[in-house]
């Protein structure tokens, strides 16, 4: 009977986590970002706020450790004599099995090495992205009516003409502002307003049509009792559609 394969696991990785979704990249990420939620430092890079002043990470340079290296002279035979006996053969088998342990071992280690390294680029590219994000904010924050009066620090003529001319543009558009807020909370509270009446008038239809699909059965039971055909029975009312509602609103 044929057999299915499954890949084995890894000795190096974590026992909880499936092999199969350390292998697919967008999974790698969303566990990466999970874990980077869970902390303090990472919580803080992948919120909305801006920052306001933030310790960099310091790199981590990892280097090998002191690992068994491989016998590379036994690539020097590749061809090995015919007139080997049996002895030498299993000894030559144990040596190649070594170094091919020793060598795993040494990719391992560079895997791992590699996943920390890239760890560490994904944590960098985070905090440069917050703090380009938080720069771009400061240099293109709006600017006061100190600023737009008193440009560059320097002293002014109250009772020049320029200035009274800026002072007014300042005060139409701080009127004109107002007004826009104004305007703006009018709209939410009148479609907040037509959204709690269209509720209401929703649950309504759905109430009475419970009872008019009640009054339906009923009469369908009495019909059928007194022998009527399916076919002749009274049709299902319908309800009206929620959307229907919204239209009506808005005409």
């Amino acid at each position: 009977t044929p057999t299915t394969h499954r890949r084995q696991r890894d000795p190096g990785s974590d026992a909880n986590i499936d092999p199969d979704l350390q292998d697919s990249p967008s999974k790698q990420m969303r566990i990466l970002y999970s874990q980077l939620g869970s902390t303090s430092r990472g919580s803080m890079l992948l919120s909305t706020p801006r920052l306001t002043s933030y310790d960099p990470m310091e790199p981590v340079l990892q280097t090998m450790p002191a690992l068994p290296q491989p016998d590379w002279s036994l690539l020097d035979d590749p061809h090995p004599s015919s007139n080997q006996t049996q002895q030498e053969s299993i000894r030559k088998q144990e040596a190649l099995t070594e170094s091919l342990r020793h060598a795993q071992h040494l990719i391992l280690a560079h895997q791992r090495i590699q996943e920390g390294h890239t760890a560490q680029m994904i944590v960098q590219h985070l905090e440069v992205t917050k703090l380009t994000k938080s720069l771009e904010a400061k240099e293109n924050q709006k600017k006061t009516d100190r600023a737009a009066l008193f440009p560059y620090g320097q002293a002014v003529h109250f009772t020049d003409d320029e200035f009274t001319d800026k002072l007014l543009d300042s005060q139409a558009k701080l009127e004109e502002q107002a007004t826009a807020k104004e305007q703006r909370k009018s709209v939410r509270e009148h479609k907040k307003a037509t959204k709690e009446a269209l509720e209401v008038e929703w649950k309504r239809i759905c109430a009475a049509h419970d009872v008019t699909v009640a009054e339906w059965k009923a009469q369908c039971e009495t019909l059928s009792a007194k022998g009527v055909s399916k076919k002749d029975l009274p049709v299902k009312p319908k309800r009206v559609l929620k959307s229907s509602l919204v239209v009506a609103d808005e005409d």
